[in-house]
């Protein structure tokens, strides 16, 4: 093996090798996941109550959790596929079975002259850290709670008209096949 060809086709070789065995037969023996998916039928709220930094902060959590089962997926094989073997997947790893396609958010009382109660105040509030621009029920593109037990932070920092009222407001949740899921906050004092 003195020629550089020689030792680059052998360890090559070795490669393709050692590649197929792993592939074959894992070493960490990873179980099978049953149920890839979650789905949940109600949420959790919790707040930064009362509001002393002038953002109201929500983080919407799942509750009422259950996993999911989908038809076994096939891995074709690619260059790489044992560089993956040991990275074993978990219940509900793959996310939402039923993505959240639209989320809103409604207060018990008028906010403000332009949004009288039960008005969407979407436009107000920030998801994970990111404006929002619109009037309507905020459309998803993307899984909202990503992997299983993530949540979600709605933050503004508008004010009420009348700061001295206390408000309730309500999270509202669409999902891909339509069901709608709700969470009510307690009641939100701004100081």
């Amino acid at each position: 093996m003195k020629n550089p060809t020689t030792k680059i086709a052998f360890l090559f070789g070795l490669y393709i090798v050692l590649h197929f065995v792993a592939a074959c037969d894992p070493i960490c023996s990873c179980p099978n996941v049953e149920f890839p998916f979650f789905d949940y039928r109600a949420l959790k709220a919790k707040t930064n109550n009362p509001i002393t930094d002038n953002a109201l902060k929500i983080d919407i959590s799942l509750d009422s959790v259950s996993f999911l089962v989908e038809a076994a997926m096939q891995r074709g094989s690619g260059f790489i596929t044992s560089a993956s073997a040991c990275d074993c997947d978990f219940n509900g790893n793959s996310g939402d079975k039923f993505p959240v396609v639209a989320l809103d958010v409604f207060a018990d009382r008028n906010f403000n002259s332009l949004l009288p109660q039960d008005s969407s105040l979407i436009s107000l509030f920030e998801i994970n850290g990111v404006n929002i621009s619109t009037d309507a029920p905020t459309n998803i593109s993307g899984p909202l709670f990503g992997q299983f037990g993530r949540p979600v932070r709605l933050s503004t920092s508008s004010q009420p008209e009348d700061p001295s009222q206390p408000y309730v407001f309500t999270v509202r949740v669409i999902k891909s096949n339509m069901d709608t899921v709700s969470i009510q906050t307690d009641t939100i004092r701004f100081q």
